[in-house]
């Protein structure tokens, strides 16, 4: 046991007697798995238990947490005793375990000691060149990797020298999942690892990784999924249409972007006929967008019916501009959105109602007024944003009425809509809101809107729902009391005597249920209004 385990009690030496008392089963994190490294470390039959549960929960962790798994097993330092303070890699790999020494191979890579991180480098770095570690390549080789960066130079240039050998004799497969944490290297400012990235970069252009980079981009790891299409895209063994097709398939968008910005190298005109029509489905915008710079490059001459497609787009971003060319034709948008809102029948009815108020006039205020009855909440919530943006102080007790909406999405945007008017449409009819019991999305776009806009008014509300049987309610009144007083420390004139009363009224009523410290500052705060 170390000195100061002695003098503070951690008796992590003596692990036997507090391991006892734990079920593996019940140990869930990476960061709980740490600790039960030195009950793996007892003989006996549970310490095959805690050794799977070990490997279970650390082989669970996707490359980007691994260094959060080196810092955790970093900080416990050698005063905890046992495993973390031992100074030989002999000491640290259980001979009573030989079914896991790859897993306390790995973990040796982030012990705490600089004497045991580099024997253990050597050794796993031989290991992988054998190809002798079966079940904890991938994560022996992604440890390697942020050794790299390590803080005691010999550990960090054993490691660089490993990883320089390994990039021609380790398996691919093993280098695709540590990409994510490859390309992290230049983040810090410990090293320059320019060299070494270039070299990564050189090597997956070769024809031995692009069978592991289209394993790779079907990773369950949204970042190896990333680094592997990036590399892919960029490898010239491979046939580009069909890692585009892969690319496209893949459920992340950001994957799917990449694609669709390496749709510049796409020369055959049939393959152009049939990538842009998946580029323009897509439901992320980016990949939209580079839909139109394709066109623009690859077919102009379609480019005007593009745009009057994309007025209809969700994305305000495409709608501005496709507005903008079409301005350019001088021809008019809003003549688009008033043709579909004048139909009854037509579809996109709430992109026809948010692109009308972007272009749209005052006049046109009659053709969003019969959608504030719709049955659709999208719709009712685009009226009102509708009428804001075009006549919005014609419209105050449209949107006072509205917020009490049984839809959420219509009641935040009638707040929003009330945010600079609420002193027009009457901050007392605005109070009342919240006097008929309303449900919970009304109580907080209401007490929102109600605190950007007044100092007083929210202030008896929150006390009373701060006192609500509601426990997660309660917590939230809570916070915006503590808020309320970081925001408003003093005052200029003489508060409203009727929201002062209603703050006295429901501070004697449900005082006592408020949290100590908030209860201190409202009796506080009355205090000083009584003078």
């Amino acid at each position: 046991m170390s000195w100061l385990g002695r003098l503070f009690g951690r008796a992590t030496d003596q692990a036997g007697t507090w391991c006892d008392g734990i079920e593996p089963a019940d140990v869930t994190g990476y960061e709980a798995a740490i600790s039960l490294i030195p009950c793996a470390m007892q003989s006996g039959l549970r310490a095959v238990a805690f050794a799977e549960r070990i490997d279970a929960l650390i082989s669970a962790l996707p490359a980007s947490r691994l260094s959060h798994l080196d810092q955790s097993i970093r900080d416990r330092s050698s005063w905890y005793g046992g495993w973390f303070s031992e100074r030989h890699l002999g000491h640290v790999l259980p001979k009573h375990l030989p079914d896991h020494a790859e897993l306390f191979l790995c973990l040796a890579l982030c012990h705490p000691s600089g004497y045991v991180r580099q024997p253990a480098i050597r050794e796993a770095a031989e290991r992988l060149k054998r190809g002798t570690l079966s079940q904890h390549g991938a994560l022996a080789l992604q440890l390697l990797v942020l050794r790299v960066n390590d803080w005691v130079g010999p550990v960090a240039n054993d490691a660089s020298v490993a990883l320089d050998h390994l990039l021609t004799d380790a398996a691919g497969d093993l280098w695709v999942e540590a990409l994510p944490l490859i390309y992290r290297l230049p983040q810090s400012a410990r090293r320059n690892h320019t060299r070494f990235i270039l070299a990564v970069d050189t090597r997956a252009q070769s024809s031995e990784w692009a069978g592991p980079l289209m394993v790779g981009m079907r990773s369950g790891d949204r970042l190896v999924s990333r680094a592997a299409a990036r590399c892919a895209l960029a490898n010239v063994t491979l046939q580009r249409e069909e890692v585009v097709q892969l690319a496209l398939d893949s459920a992340d968008p950001v994957v799917r972007l990449l694609a669709a910005r390496r749709g510049d190298d796409t020369a055959d005109v049939a393959a152009r006929e049939a990538l842009l029509p998946r580029l323009d489905a897509d439901v992320y915008m980016p990949v939209r967008r580079e839909a139109l710079r394709l066109r623009a490059m690859w077919f102009p001459d379609t480019l005007d019916r593009a745009h009057e497609r994309l007025l209809l787009d969700r994305s305000r971003a495409l709608r501005a501009q496709a507005q903008a060319a079409i301005r350019e034709r001088d021809a008019d948008p809003a003549e688009v959105y008033r043709a579909r809102l004048g139909d009854s029948a037509s579809t996109h009815v709430a992109v026809a109602l948010s692109g009308l108020a972007e272009v749209g006039s005052a006049r046109d205020v009659r053709l969003a007024e019969p959608y504030l009855q719709s049955p659709l909440a999208r719709r009712r919530a685009a009226a009102i944003r509708c009428l804001s943006r075009l006549d919005g102080e014609r419209h105050l007790d449209t949107f006072v009425e509205a917020l009490v909406d049984p839809s959420p999405r219509v009641c935040r945007a009638a707040a929003t809509a009330l945010r600079r008017r609420v002193r027009l449409a009457g901050l007392d009819r605005v109070v009342a809101v919240l006097e008929d019991a309303p449900p919970k999305h009304v109580r907080r776009n209401v007490i929102r809107l109600l605190i950007d806009t007044d100092q007083w008014a929210p202030l008896g509300p929150l006390v009373r729902y701060a006192a609500d049987g509601d426990e997660a309610e309660a917590r939230w009144a809570h916070a915006l009391l503590r808020g309320w007083f970081r925001r408003f420390r003093g005052w200029v004139g003489k508060p409203p005597e009727l929201h002062i009363d209603a703050f006295r009224r429901a501070l004697d009523e449900c005082g006592e249920r408020l949290e100590r410290g908030v209860r201190r500052e409202l009796e506080f705060l009355r205090r000083t209004l009584d003078g």
